[in-house]
């Protein structure tokens, strides 16, 4: 009798380990773009980086780099959002002069 209840158990077992690793494909794909990484637009001479920060308070701030300062160019009390969009602009704008833009 216990071997045939260990022949019955392989099969859930293996159907375990292959469910193990979908899970594992899955969660990655949740956790490959990160809305508030930081973007770095890059030319021969120059590099300008867009970074979003969030308040603990709530809301946000977009941090420009530019010949190496830091100035907040975008913020918002209430959501990411406003930061999110103005990262996107300020990167297409770059992008149609030129630059070369990447996200980490």
């Amino acid at each position: 009798m216990k071997a045939l209840n260990s022949l019955i158990l392989i099969p859930f077992f293996l159907l375990s380990l292959s469910t193990f690793g979908e899970e594992k494909k899955e969660e990655k794909k949740t956790h490959e773009v990160d809305p508030y990484g930081l973007v770095t637009c890059s030319t021969k001479d120059e590099n300008r980086t867009l970074a979003i920060m969030t308040k603990e308070e709530g809301g946000c701030e977009l941090h420009y780099e530019k010949y190496g300062k830091d100035k907040v160019i975008s913020w918002s009390s209430s959501s990411v959002t406003p930061c999110m969009n103005s990262r996107l602009k300020v990167r297409k704008e770059l992008e149609a002069a030129g630059w070369k833009c990447f996200q980490e």
